[in-house]
This record gives structure tokens, C-alpha cells and sequence, in this order.
């Protein structure tokens, strides 16, 4: 009987914890709202033309390939370089950086090599599959898989260490100039340029087994393409200074957007906020940005000084990098840095008392500035500035008190290590737990009925035990009293 109570207690218990809040903060994220109306923040003198640009992973760094085989590593809040080698015997036309950190570089020398970008060792053998120069490389999203396409018409897929892994079918024979992978998933599109009729064949592939899945011609020789950040258009520059978009499952065209008067040779997706967005820009040397829905929402006139050959975007939305021919990569942003995300999140309830406060900018900070600008209201706390100074931690002088409200304060005095001010003062609230003395309130009726049926369920029990056991004690009273009379 007591383990049966004991049972049914516990299934009480697991039924209000079901109606507690939980009080752990969710993340939040916000990226550029637009990609318009940058401006110049860094610019990176190369020795040759710049034929690529990529950013790591967490945003910290600028990989830089010329035309004289030279890869150079820049902070990209500085602009100081890092690291300078010369991983190819001519130009670096393709680079390409992956979740893990590995980064693969292609050359007009027909290789594609591998690096560990936390010491620049090469990862496994050089890949010479291609007989002709590598136009492109590009890491699959999760870093498990990369892939490559050349002049030569072939596109092969590897493994993180340089393994090969297979290649993609075609129906033509032609010249291979960029591939891109599904945001999340196994397919890849790419296109050849037809050696008979001079016009590309844009295919879509699935990667683990090299078969074509869709293909469409097009009758303007393309340039660049890249699947958008959602997975849900294809974008293809055109020599008509338009911008393809296809639909990737049915494989058709959806729109053609007029961008400008002359090529686009390259193409970038913003993120976050800015996901319906593109930046692009070829021959005309001036960078555009412009809509999935057609509408152009500016540019940048000369940019440079010669034909932009990559564009790249960074990995929180709120800045890109452009190489050209003219010998520079240049990085645009916001004059002001912006805030990308905070922990906890705007009005969030229900936030441990024992957390600490994260706030994440899109580049470094001049630390003076940010911790004089930083104040959590009615709390004593700590500065903690980290990752390269792009996050600042606030941590409390002990527990929080709970069921309080916070305001968390950043003033516009903050500045970036490039560009200026933050553009306006910035702040968000929260409120933390209830006290583990105090019931909280706002427990679902539905749960306290079923608590209480329980409850009774559990005493209507007890007490027909208690009789029952009531009734065996007197029934051998009754047996002895009827001896005695016999």
C-alpha cells in the first residue's frame, strides 16, 4: 500500500513540473535588417589581382587569394595581417573556409589543397583531379564534404582530408565555373558552359551519388550561382547584367532581375533579416544590392578601380568583402557597429538568477569605450571582453534577486575598432525567476484538477484499506466469542 501511494505521489509530482515555466533564457539573433548603404571600412592591398575572398567562421578573419598564388590572413576588424604564404604556382582563384576550420584553396595550377587554418598545415595530399584550372570550391554546410569544379567540365566532391569522394555526371562537355551546395541537405548546382552551342547547362546534382536530378539551359552565358540562405531560390549571374532566379525544386526559372548594364561575375546572399537580399557586382566595378522580388535597394559606384571578381558575406549579415582586379579586397559594412544578438533576449522571463548577460557586435570594439558604455541597472557586475573584444559578458556580482526586472544598457559612446559609434543608444529588459519559496502563479488549472483528482483518488484508497484492515480485526474477535460460548 505505501509503494502504491508513494507511486502515485511521484506522478503528481511529474505532472505540476510539466506546469512550471522554464527558466532557462532563449538565444536571440538579429542580423543587418538591409545590405544597403555601406560604406568602406577596411581595404586590403594585395600585390596582385584579388581573385577570392572568405571569411572564417566566426567572422574574426579574411582569407585573400591573388593572382600570384599569394593567400593572405587578415583580422577583419583591423585589417592587420596575420599570415601571408604562397600555397599555389599561380592564381587563387577559389577559397573557401569551413565550420571546422579547414580551408580549401583552388588554383588556375589545376590543384585544390586543403589547410588547417590553426597553424596553415596542409591536410592531406594535393588534389589533382582536375586537368585544366579550378574555378571554384565550396564546403558543404556541416564541413563533411567539399567539392570543386574547373575548366575542365569535370565537378568532384571530397572528404574533409582530400579524399576522393566522386563526381558529378553531365550531358554536356564544357567549361565548369561554380558550384554551390543546398543550405542544409545533399544536393549541389553548378552549370557548364556547352563547348557545341556556348550556352550553360544548369544542373542540380545529388552529391552522394553524382546523378543529375534536374538540368535547364539558358541561352546568356553564366558567371557565378549560390544557393540562398533559406534553401528556397538559386540565384545565377548573367552576362546581361541580370540575375536568374530558379526555383530549385521544380528547377525552372522564377524571375530575371535587371541589375545592371553589363556582367555580374559574382553573387552573395545576405542572412538573418537580409535573407531576401543579394549583393552583386562583375564588370561595371560597382557593387549592387538588390531584392528576390526584383527590387534593387542600392550601390556602391566604383567600388574599385577594375572588374570585382568575389564577393563574400559575412557570417553574422552585417558586412561583405569584395576582391577585384585592381589589387585590393575591401570590406564594407554599417559606419556603426551593430549588436547581432544578446542573451537573454529582449523580455524575457523566467531568466536564472545565476546568469550572466552576452552580448554579441559584427566586429571588434574598442574596449575603453564599451565598458564605459555598459550598465546592468540596480546590480553589481563584471565587464568580461572576449573573442576577439566582438562579445562582452556581463557577469553579476553573485545571484541576480529573483522576480526583478533588468535593464540592460549599452550607450552609443561604444565604438568599433573600424567605422564609428554605435548609432544610438541601445538597451533591453528581462525579468528572472520566482523565488523557490514562492508558488508560481500562473500553474495551469487543468493540472491542478487532475493534481487534486489524484489526490483524492489516493485517500478514497487509503481509506478503504483502512476499513478493510478494520474489518479483519473484528471478524476473529467474533470467531473467539463464539468458542467460548460453545
Amino acid at each position: 500500500m505505501q509503494k502504491g501511494i508513494v507511486a502515485l505521489i511521484a506522478v503528481i509530482g511529474l505532472f505540476l513540473s510539466f506546469s512550471c515555466p522554464n527558466v532557462e533564457a532563449s538565444q536571440g539573433h538579429a542580423s543587418a535588417s538591409s545590405l544597403s548603404g555601406f560604406v568602406n571600412l577596411l581595404d586590403l592591398k594585395e600585390g596582385k589581382g584579388v581573385h577570392s575572398v572568405a571569411w572564417s567562421p566566426d567572422g574574426s578573419k579574411i582569407a585573400v587569394g591573388d593572382d600570384s598564388g599569394i593567400m593572405s590572413i587578415y583580422d577583419s576588424s583591423s585589417g592587420v595581417l596575420l599570415k601571408q604564404f604562397t600555397p599555389h604556382k599561380n592564381a587563387v582563384s577559389a577559397i573557401s573556409w569551413s565550420k571546422q576550420g579547414r580551408v580549401a584553396t583552388g588554383s588556375y595550377d589545376n590543384t585544390v589543397k586543403i589547410w588547417d587554418s590553426s597553424d596553415w598545415k596542409q591536410v592531406g595530399d594535393t588534389i589533382q583531379n582536375h586537368t585544366n584550372q579550378v574555378w571554384d570550391v565550396a564546403w558543404s554546410a556541416d564541413g563533411n564534404e567539399l567539392t570543386s569544379s574547373g575548366k575542365d567540365g569535370k565537378i568532384f566532391t571530397y572528404s574533409p582530408d582530400a579524399k576522393y569522394l566522386s563526381e558529378m555526371e553531365t550531358t554536356v562537355t564544357g567549361l565548369a565555373r561554380a558550384v554551390s551546395w543546398e543550405p542544409a541537405g545533399d544536393f549541389l548546382v553548378g552549370f557548364i558552359q556547352d563547348d557545341f552551342t556556348n550556352k550553360p547547362i544548369i544542373y542540380k546534382w545529388s552529391a552522394s551519388s553524382g546523378k543529375i536530378k534536374k538540368q535547364l539551359a539558358i541561352n546568356v552565358t553564366a558567371y557565378d550561382i549560390s544557393w540562398d540562405s533559406k534553401g528556397s531560390l538559386v540565384g545565377v549571374t548573367l552576362e546581361n547584367g541580370s540575375v536568374m532566379l530558379i526555383e530549385p525544386d521544380l528547377f525552372v526559372p522564377q524571375r530575371f532581375i535587371p541589375v545592371s548594364a553589363s556582367a555580374l561575375y559574382t553573387i552573395a546572399w545576405g542572412t538573418g533579416d537580409s535573407k531576401n537580399e543579394m549583393v552583386l557586382a562583375g564588370n561595371d566595378k560597382t557593387i549592387y544590392t538588390a531584392t528576390s522580388i526584383g527590387n534593387k535597394t542600392g550601390n556602391i559606384t566604383n567600388a574599385h578601380s577594375d572588374i570585382i571578381m568575389a564577393i563574400a558575406l559575412s557570417p553574422n549579415g552585417t558586412m561583405y568583402a569584395s576582391g577585384s582586379r585592381d589589387a585590393h579586397a575591401k570590406v564594407w559594412g554599417d559606419p556603426h557597429p551593430q549588436i547581432v544578438w544578446h542573451v537573454p533576449v529582449s523580455d524575457a522571463k523566467n531568466v536564472s538568477v545565476m546568469s550572466n548577460i552576452t552580448i554579441k557586435f559584427d566586429r571588434k570594439m574598442d574596449e575603453p569605450s564599451l565598458r564605459a558604455a555598459m550598465t546592468l541597472q540596480t546590480a553589481l557586475f563584471n565587464i568580461l571582453v572576449r573573442n576577439n573584444n566582438t562579445y562582452a559578458v556581463i557577469e553579476p556580482q553573485g545571484k541576480l534577486a529573483y522576480e526583478a526586472r533588468f535593464t540592460v544598457s549599452i550607450k552609443s559612446s561604444a565604438k568599433g575598432m573600424v567605422g564609428g559609434n554605435m548609432s544610438a543608444d541601445f538597451s533591453f529588459m528581462f525579468t528572472t525567476e520566482n523565488s523557490p519559496a514562492s508558488p508560481a502563479l500562473d500553474i495551469p488549472w487543468l493540472w491542478v484538477g487532475v493534481a487534486v483528482l489524484v489526490i483524492l483518488i489516493i485517500i478514497i484508497i487509503a481509506v478503504l484499506a483502512s476499513r478493510r484492515r478494520a474489518g479483519k480485526r473484528i471478524l476473529p474477535q467474533r470467531e473467539r466469542r463464539h468458542g467460548a460460548d460453545r
